[in-house]
């Protein structure tokens, strides 16, 4: 499954795009789909394995955490659940 990082503002998308990029993981960015309705119009997707990393990346470079984190449900590729963030361990205390 796939993940939907939003972001509150363009220089953020981009930002957290190249420091995601830079450590290694595979990231797009694109689109906000209109379900979502909230941010600054785009969004990096990355697989749901790599969520983890991607907390840990952004955290290094102090760059803000993402707006809102989404998963793509089975239902179909324009179907969105927010996801809590206490539930896939981004940038919680170890």
């Amino acid at each position: 499954m796939d993940i939907i990082l939003t972001f509150q503002n363009t220089h953020q998308a981009l930002a957290a795009e190249e420091a995601l990029l830079a450590g290694g993981l595979e990231v797009r960015i694109m689109p906000l789909p209109a379900t979502m309705g909230e941010g600054c119009g785009f969004c990096l997707r990355l697989g749901e394995g790599d969520l983890a990393r991607a907390g840990q990346l952004l955290e290094a470079r102090n760059l803000d955490r993402p707006f809102k984190i989404y998963r793509r449900s089975d239902a179909g590729l324009a179907d969105y659940q927010p996801v809590s963030e206490k539930n896939l361990d981004i940038n919680q205390p170890s």
